[in-house]
C-alpha cells in the first residue's frame, strides 16, 4: 500500500469521525420530538404492556453543601401515608430525578436530555419493568419532558405531568400526584 493510499484512508477516517460526532438527532433525540401533554392520568406502555399510574413518592437527599438529589417514583399500585408501597413491590414504575440547589422539589419543566459531557443538565426518565425472571430492566427515555406543577408542603403532595418516550412500545403521558416522603 502506498503512502498516498494510506493518506486517503486516514483522511476518510478523520472525515467520518468529524461527521459522526456532530450534534444531531441521534445525540439530541428530543430535538425532533414535540411534547403534547395529555389531560389524563399518567399512562402508556412499558415494554409493550399497558401501564397506568396509581400513586408514587418523592424524596430528596443532600449531596453536598449546595446540591440536593431528588428522586421521584410513580407506581401502578397504592402508596400509603407512611410512603410504603402496599401490596408488595410494583412490577413496573416510572423513575425520574434531578440535582439542584433546592432542598425540596420545585415547580418547573425539564426537557429530557442525555449528555455524557454534562454533569448538571441531564434529565431522563427511566421506565422500569420486570423481565420473565423477575429481574428489573431499565428503559431510559430521552424524548419528551416532565413538569412539576405544584408542591404542597402542608399536604405533602406534588403534582405534575409528563410526556416521555423511549420507543413506540415504551412511553407515558399524563398527569400525576405523588407524596413527598421526607419533609420534616
Amino acid at each position: 500500500m502506498t503512502i498516498l493510499n494510506k493518506g486517503a484512508i486516514l483522511l476518510t477516517l478523520i472525515l467520518l469521525v468529524f461527521v459522526g460526532c456532530t450534534e444531531d438527532d441521534e445525540l439530541n433525540p428530543t430535538s425532533n420530538y414535540t411534547v403534547e401533554y395529555q389531560n389524563q392520568t399518567l399512562q402508556g406502555k412499558i415494554n409493550g404492556v399497558d401501564w397506568i399510574a396509581v400513586s408514587g413518592t418523592a424524596t430528596s437527599s443532600g449531596l453536598g453543601v449546595d446540591t440536593f438529589s431528588h428522586l421521584l417514583s410513580i407506581v401502578d399500585t397504592t402508596v400509603d401515608t407512611l410512603c410504603f408501597v402496599s401490596g408488595g413491590a410494583s412490577r413496573s414504575r416510572v423513575l425520574f430525578g434531578y440535582q439542584d440547589e433546592n432542598q425540596i422539589v420545585v415547580p418547573g419543566e425539564k426537557t429530557l436530555k442525555l449528555d455524557f459531557g454534562s454533569t448538571t443538565e441531564n434529565f431522563t426518565v427511566t421506565l422500569v419493568f420486570q423481565d420473565d425472571q423477575g429481574t428489573p430492566q431499565n428503559l431510559i427515555a430521552t424524548k419528551g419532558a416532565y413538569e412539576i406543577l405544584s408542591v404542597d408542603t402542608v399536604s405533602r403532595m406534588i403534582t405534575g405531568r409528563m410526556d416521555v418516550k423511549y420507543d413506540d412500545n415504551s412511553f407515558v403521558n399524563g398527569n400525576f400526584t405523588i407524596r413527598y416522603c421526607n419533609w420534616d
